[in-house]
């Protein structure tokens, strides 16, 4: 109710009751599901066309948010619509007319349907597809003999030959303004982001480093030895006073850098790029860095896919495995299982293994003897902090909710003298392995690894750490992210959950010493091709 009124003012009331469905576009945490039983609540008709038109925005925001799909086609949204709000098609058919005219969705005719885009989704895609286009007519001259020097001297300054396909990689971020590179484990791309650094530092052009996510980001920095940051972080975003995240960076604001590279670009959905585009100073280059073949976005968008699919801009596909990754089962059989083969799963020695088990729930049994007891027999106890479990689903015997609940009592069982403080069904307690699930760019933490070292703002998606205390009296509890202490208020324990298992998901644009994947036949549309590759 706070939100509502501070949205409307004292007309909150009124504007409710003539249209609930208002609630589900205007007010932040208010969907369609929860305005509808409003509206049923007050007498609101089923054919009510305010109705229809929010259930037709709610079902192009589910398949966004579920299926990462931009636009549905007429027919498939029109039947969707239709059965959701139980209504005739016909119905549906002019809801999607008006919402046409009041410029709420977009209708565009391609060559064998007609797609209905919601007009964010419209306008993110033709900002990014414009803006890379701009930049990409930008034409960049070197003749092959500079080329050349300046990338010898590149190999002197890293101590390292480039095979011919790097060199084609950094000869195209000097050509093009433009380029995408992109290739599966072991290919050498960390390599090429190290000589990109290096050349555009010797041409005196400044740059900056970034990643979708807080875990991709720290990976990006520790494995160049450059600052890396947050997509988000590099836009400056803060929030309005309506509490809407916005960016400071923008076509208005623009980033000062002249060469922006970008990590795990297959994570951005379309709205972060667009807004990254837009953000981008004319003239500048930019570096999308990527494996394809990996799970697409959370959000809606296959960005670096489609990008590569359009045959627009220079790709470079690094496909020699080097000599370091040949000798991994794991990098083998990653490519193994995405060229559609059989993983070689009778390997006796080496860093990959293949236990089979009867059932999901044997399958968990499994887990949680190999991180409690085997693995810590074999190699030591410090390998328990090192371990990562990670699986297809949050659900079932093998999912991550079941999964947690047994780690804990097995890892982290309840003592006298830890402290636990309970969410919902949850139950945290110090020494729990937790994961952040929302950004928070304005949390303070201090340096752990160094009292006399600056600390900093700001705890991502996905980052992970330890409980160490509880401070029942203050309410606020001690969470060490990897070197960063951050004070919570126990207000702000909704934006953790446990991660002694995490989904592949979750995991994406991380690397962990020691990875466990349970895997189970409950549920087989969640176990495809590209989520066992990227786990």
């Amino acid at each position: 109710s706070g939100r509502i009124y501070k949205k409307f003012g004292a007309a909150a009331v009124d504007i409710v009751q003539k249209n609930p469905y208002i609630l589900s576009d205007e007010v932040h945490g208010i969907g369609f599901e929860k305005a509808d039983r409003l509206a049923n609540g007050i007498g609101i008709a089923s054919d009510d066309p305010h109705r229809i038109q929010a259930g037709i925005l709610y079902v192009l925001r589910f398949n966004a948010d579920t299926n990462g799909h931009v636009y549905l086609p007429l027919q498939k949204l029109t039947d969707a619509s239709a059965a959701l709000l139980k209504v005739t098609p016909e119905q549906a058919a002019e809801g999607i007319q008006c919402l046409a005219r009041d410029m709420k969705v977009v209708l565009v005719s391609m060559s064998d349907h007609t797609a209905v885009y919601a007009s964010s989704f419209f306008y993110a895609e033709r900002t990014a597809a414009a803006k890379l286009v701009t930049l990409s007519r930008i034409r960049l001259s070197y003749e092959d003999m500079q080329a050349d020097t300046l990338l010898r001297q590149v190999e002197t300054q890293r101590g390292l030959t480039y095979v011919e396909e790097q060199k084609q990689a950094i000869f195209s971020t000097l050509q093009h303004a433009v380029t995408i590179l992109t290739g599966g484990p072991g290919t050498g791309k960390t390599t090429i982001i190290r000589a990109a650094v290096s050349l555009f530092a010797n041409l005196g052009l400044s740059y900056a480093l970034a990643a979708p996510t807080g875990r991709a980001a720290k990976r990006m920095s520790e494995s160049t030895g450059e600052e890396a940051k947050t997509i988000h972080r590099l836009l400056e975003m803060n929030y309005s006073e309506q509490e809407e995240m916005q960016f400071v960076r923008n076509e208005h604001y623009l980033l000062t850098q002249d060469v922006i590279i970008i990590d795990e670009a297959s994570m951005m959905d379309i709205f972060l790029f667009s807004s990254l585009l837009k953000a981008i100073k004319p003239g500048a280059r930019v570096m999308l860095i990527g494996d394809s073949d990996q799970l697409p976005s959370v959000g809606a968008g296959n960005v670096l896919s489609d990008l590569i699919a359009s045959k627009v801009f220079p790709v470079i596909c690094l496909k020699k495995i080097f000599r370091q990754s040949r000798e991994s089962q794991i990098v083998l059989n990653a490519h193994r299982i995405n060229e559609g083969q059989y993983p070689n799963l009778n390997q006796k020695i080496g860093d990959f293994f293949f236990l089979s088990r009867e059932s999901p729930a044997q399958a968990a049994e499994t887990v949680i003897s190999l991180c409690k007891d085997r693995l810590p027999a074999r190699y030591g106890e410090d390998i328990v902090s090192q371990i990562q479990v990670i699986t297809p689903t949050r659900k079932g015997d093998a999912g991550t909710k079941q999964l947690n609940l047994l780690l804990q009592a097995a890892l982290n069982p309840p003592s006298k003298h830890k402290g636990e403080r309970k969410n919902k069904d949850i139950i945290f307690r110090v020494g729990d392995k937790v994961m952040q699930i929302r950004n928070n760019y304005d949390i303070v933490w201090t340096n752990t690894n160094d009292e006399h070292a600056p600390g900093g703002i700001g705890v991502f998606n996905g980052d992970i750490g330890t409980i160490l205390n509880m401070d029942f009296k203050d309410e606020i509890l001690q969470i060490d992210f990897d070197g960063r202490l951050i004070c919570y208020p126990f207000e702000s324990i909704e934006d953790l959950e446990h991660a002694y298992a995490i989904t592949v998901h979750k995991s994406q644009g991380s690397e962990y010493p020691v990875v466990i994947l349970p895997l189970s036949g409950d549920f087989p549309f969640l176990t495809t091709r590209n989520l066992l590759y990227t786990a």
